[in-house]
């Protein structure tokens, strides 16, 4: 039997729960089976290796440490929005 899929919301510190319209998706993924946590994207002890799918949500603060945010992106094997998009959309 597979286990229920892994997805991590990249978050910042100044959202560590996520944006209040954000966390609605949180049920409604439970229900359908998958496991959500939300992280922040510069958290060192992070494994992103070990999640199926990591969304960027509320990580405002990369707009001061972008190049450090696009770093971070590229390292993260199964990110939604892969680093070249969001170097294309933070530029």
């Amino acid at each position: 039997m597979r286990a229920r899929p892994r997805v991590g919301l990249a978050t910042s510190a100044d959202f560590p729960g996520l944006h209040v319209e954000e966390r609605l998706v949180l049920a409604p993924l439970g229900r359908l089976g998958v496991d959500v946590e939300v992280v922040r994207w510069d958290d060192g002890g992070v494994d992103w290796a070990s999640y199926d799918l990591v969304v960027v949500r509320s990580t405002w603060d990369y707009t001061l440490r972008r190049e450090e945010f696009l770093a971070w992106a590229r390292t993260v094997p199964r990110l939604a929005n892969p680093a070249g998009v969001l170097a294309w959309n933070t530029d």
